[in-house]
């Protein structure tokens, strides 16, 4: 037996409950408690204010938002277009991207950091550095410019991703 005893739910299927205004329960034993809420799938719950809890089994823990699966029965979104808008999902490629953006960045600053101090007399240095998946080296150099003022400087390169520096020290 299903009931939709919420103003203006919708009740499909053996067993459902549609009691929240504007609710929609499809499915064997599903329930849609809550105003605007939606469940969708054999057993599958929604609960919550303005959620919609998708597939079976499938259940909301909090308003305002749309579940796919429960705490302990988790599924994957797939074939996921790439986020454009702020508040657009990302899919891993995009996930990734990032991650090796972001592991250039830190191999380029770790590079400029192995910079070694020059000795008096010379102006270059060369580094390395490595984080994640990715590597960088840098160059850098530094010169006198008065008795107690030191210059140096630094650039790094990772595939395409670059990272500079620029020091200033005063002695007394």
């Amino acid at each position: 037996m299903s009931a939709a005893s919420g103003d203006y739910s919708t009740a499909l299927g053996q067993a459902v409950v549609a009691s929240g205004e504007n609710s929609i329960a499809v499915g064997v034993n599903s329930q849609a408690s809550a105003k605007n809420a939606i469940a969708i799938g054999s057993g599958a719950i929604a609960n919550n204010f303005n959620s919609v809890a998708l597939g079976a089994g499938s259940d909301t823990a909090r308003n305002n938002t749309v579940s796919v699966g429960s705490a302990s029965n988790q599924r994957t979104i797939s074939n996921l277009a790439p986020g454009v808008q702020g508040t657009d999902a990302a899919n891993m490629s995009q996930l990734n991207s990032s991650t090796k953006s972001a592991n250039r960045g830190i191999a380029g600053i770790s590079a400029i950091a192995g910079l070694p101090g020059v000795d008096a007399g010379k102006d270059y240095g060369f580094g390395f550095g490595n984080y994640g998946n990715a590597s960088a080296i840098a160059m850098g150099g530094q010169v006198r410019l008065a008795d107690h003022l030191n210059l140096k400087i630094g650039a790094s390169s990772s595939t395409g991703s670059y990272a500079s520096s620029m020091g200033l020290g005063y002695s007394f």
